[in-house]
C-alpha cells in the first residue's frame, strides 16, 4: 500500500510540474495551470494557492527551481511515509530505494 501511495503522489507532482512546463511555454494560461495544480493537489488550500502563485513571476531561468519545488523527492518521501510508526528502518529504505528509481523515470519524462 506504501508503494502505490509514494507512486501516486510522484505521479501527482509529476503532472503539476508538466503543467507548470506547459504554460511557461505557453500552452496554457497561468490561470489554467493553478486552477489544475489546486484541482490535484492535497495539501492545505491557502498554503497550496500562494505556492503557486509564487511561481507566477519565474523566468525560464527559474523554471527549474520551480521544478525543483514541485519534484522534490525528500519532500515527496516525507509527505507519504512520515513518521510511519508501522514502517521499520529496513522498509523504508526498500521503499526510499524504489521510490527513488520511480521517480527519476517519472522526472525525465518531462517535456520542457
Amino acid at each position: 500500500m506504501t508503494y502505490q501511495h509514494l507512486t501516486a503522489e510522484i505521479d501527482r507532482c509529476k503532472v503539476t510540474a508538466q503543467a507548470f512546463l506547459n504554460y511557461k511555454r505557453g500552452d496554457c494560461t497561468f490561470d489554467d495551470f493553478v486552477m489544475f495544480a489546486m484541482e490535484n493537489n492535497n495539501a492545505s488550500p491557502k498554503y497550496a494557492r500562494d505556492f503557486f502563485e509564487s511561481l507566477r513571476d519565474r523566468t525560464m531561468e527559474g523554471s527549474n527551481s520551480a521544478i525543483n519545488g514541485l519534484m522534490d523527492y525528500d519532500s515527496i518521501f516525507d509527505s507519504v511515509i512520515g513518521s510511519n510508526a508501522r514502517v521499520t528502518e529496513q522498509e523504508a529504505d526498500m521503499i526510499w530505494g524504489y521510490g527513488s528509481r520511480y521517480f527519476t523515470q517519472a522526472k525525465m519524462t518531462l517535456v520542457a
